[in-house]
Order: structure tokens, then sequence, then C-alpha cells
């Protein structure tokens, strides 16, 4: 291109300086009063050809340099063309690495929660078990001291022990998995960092979902409570029910009863109390409550 160009210029230069020396040929003759001779009229008929041809030659020069400039523009827009696929698919491939990341992100927060669910879950059942194992080796203990220890507590305490094995088993893997769960966790960070996402973003979306964890235990804890108080009530209910069809007295009188007579009344007695503090309240008219 730039060859070409300092081609055109040289021509360019050329066609006019032939075209200067043309002029003042002719300049000449008209300043002569016989006119030009015939050597003089050949010579200007040679340089107009040559000023012809340098002028063909410079239009053609011109029109393939508007060829190539055209050309040129041509190649700079299909360029431009091309950068803007390639930063489109740049950006979709961008997009997808971040949605990789975020689902990848997901996953892991979720094997997170089920990993420190059956922790905490592990760590109740080993509590609630060690607690049984020192119950029962007091137990086994006092027994031994008296005299009376029996096969059935030697089998308890051997089976609280392969719990307290098996147990201690599921704690080790647990262990590891969370170790393997903290390095998936680096290596995450480390494949965000690399893509350009924000670590802090993901911080910030592990503590909240930490925190959802946290709602949804306190959650699970809040609906087996109220599911131990509605069993407790129905128990009660259920002893209640049972006590006053069993206390009823019969005519042979209370001495058949006995004691359990006496608890299955009761009932009925704090019935009674409460239909005459009823009747109290109301304001019976033979009645003179004290309070």
């Amino acid at each position: 291109m730039h060859a070409q160009m300092g081609l055109l210029v040289t021509r360019a230069q050329e066609a006019e300086a032939a075209r200067a020396e043309l002029a003042e040929h002719l300049q000449q003759q008209q300043q002569q009063p016989q006119g030009p001779t015939p050597a003089q009229q050949e010579m200007l008929a040679r340089m107009a050809q040559r000023l012809e041809a340098l002028e063909a030659g410079h239009r053609r020069a011109v029109e393939r340099l508007h060829e190539e400039r055209d050309e040129a523009r041509a190649a700079v827009e299909a360029l431009q063309m091309q950068v803007e696929s390639e930063r489109q698919q740049a950006a979709v491939a961008v997009e997808e690495v971040d949605l990789c990341a975020k689902a990848k992100e997901a996953e892991l927060n979720a094997r997170m929660l089920s990993l420190e669910s059956q922790i905490h879950w592990l760590g109740e059942q080993n509590t609630q078990l060690q607690a049984e194992l020192v119950k029962a080796s007091s137990a086994g203990g006092d027994k031994e001291n008296s005299g009376s220890s029996t096969a059935a507590d030697a089998e308890q305490v051997v089976e609280l022990s392969h719990k307290c094995a098996a147990l201690e088993a599921d704690l080790r893997r647990a262990k590891r998995a969370e170790m393997k769960l903290q390095a998936l966790l680096f290596r995450m960070r480390s494949d965000i960092e690399k893509a350009g996402g924000s670590c802090v973003s993901f911080d910030n979306l592990r503590d909240v979902r930490s925190l959802e964890y946290d709602v949804d235990m306190l959650t699970q804890k809040l609906k087996r409570t109220e599911r131990l108080l509605q069993q407790q009530q129905q128990q009660q209910l259920q002893q209640q029910g049972t006590t006053v069809g069993c206390g009823t007295p019969s005519k042979g009188g209370s001495k058949a009863g006995g004691p359990l007579a006496n608890k299955a009344a009761d009932p009925l007695a704090d019935k009674e109390n409460m239909v005459q503090q009823r009747g109290l309240i109301g304001g019976h008219p033979n009645v003179n409550p004290r309070w």
C-alpha cells in the first residue's frame, strides 16, 4: 500500500513536470514569429503523447488505489465483525462459566448442609449412646458389686460398645468428608477467581446458606418438640381416661379398691371441685363464697 502510494506520487510529479515542460515549449513557440518548425512540432507531439501516457498511468494508479482502499475497508469491517463475534462468544463463555460456578457452588452448599446435618445427628447419637453406656456401666458395676450381674446386661454393654465403635467410624468418615469438602471449597474459590468472579459474593452466599441451615435445624427441632408435646398430651389423656374407667367404686365398699381406687377417684374429685367453683363464680344464691 505504501509502495503504491509512493509510485502514484512519483507518476503525478512526472506528469506535472511533463505538463510544465510542454507548456513552456508552447509558450516559446508562440513567442517565435515564424511559428514552430517541424522538429519542434514532432517534439511537441512526443511530449503530448508522453503526457497522455503519464496521465493514463496516473488514472490507473488512482483507480487501483481506490480499489485497494475499498478492499482494505471491507477487510477492516470483516475484522470488526469477527472481533465482535469473538467478544460475544467470550461473553457467552464467561456467562456459562459463571452459571457452572453457581451450579457447583449450589451443589457444594447442599453437600455442606448434608454433611453438617449428618455430623450434628451423629454428635447427638454419640452423646446419647455415651450417656447410655455410662448408665449401663454404672448399673453393671452396681450389679457386679452386689453379685447379681446378668447376661442381658453384658449383651447390652457389648451392643452399646459396638454402637459406639460404629459411631466413631461414622465420625471419622464425616471428618474425612469435611476435610475433602474444605479442599473442594478452596478449589472452587480458586476457580471463581480464575473465571473473574467475586470471592466476596461466594463467601456471603456461603454465610447465607449457613444461616438458612441453622434456621432449618431450629425449625425441625421445633417440629420435633411439638410432636413430642402432642404425644405426651395424648398419653396423659389416655392415662386419665384409663384411670377414670378403672376407678369407678363398686357396691362392696372401698376396701376392694385400695390405694388404686383412691387414686382413680382423684380426677372425679377434681371435676366435682371444678363444678363447685363454677357454681360459686356463677353466683349461686344459697352460697356465700369466701375468696
